[in-house]
């Protein structure tokens, strides 16, 4: 064995302690991240989903959310009731129906069969 390519083990007798340093080093002397830093990160992400969307996405959710809402008042029963119905969360078939919610293929099918509704008769009027 070259010894200048191995260092000799006896250099840190103890290993937890010098990582136990190496850590605390490092918290203390973040070079990549300042707390300045850590701050504007939160509050420029705190923006992201707002600037993300598009208003054609705004519409089309806002357009799902008021025909669940149409069909709900139609079979006469609440947002609970429906989140019941389809195993999901109040606040969640609330925030679908305001269209604040992007919602998966899954839930969509799922308040679906909570309204009763065929997929087909849901998105008639709907055109791509």
């Amino acid at each position: 064995m070259n010894q200048d390519i191995n260092p000799p083990h006896n250099i840190f007798p103890f290993p937890c302690l010098y990582i136990s340093l190496f850590i605390f080093k490092s918290l203390l002397s973040d070079a990549t991240h300042s707390l300045w830093t850590h701050k504007h990160y939160r509050y420029m992400h705190s923006f992201r989903g707002n600037f993300m969307k598009s208003k054609d996405s705004n519409t089309e959710l806002v357009r799902f959310g008021q025909q669940v809402r149409k069909i709900r008042e139609k079979l006469g029963i609440s947002q609970e009731e429906l989140a019941f119905r389809s195993g999901l969360h109040r606040t969640y078939i609330g925030s679908a129906e305001r269209g604040e919610r992007n919602v998966s293929l899954l839930n969509i099918i799922r308040i679906l069969k909570g309204l009763q509704t065929e997929f087909s008769i849901f998105f008639k009027d709907w055109e791509l």
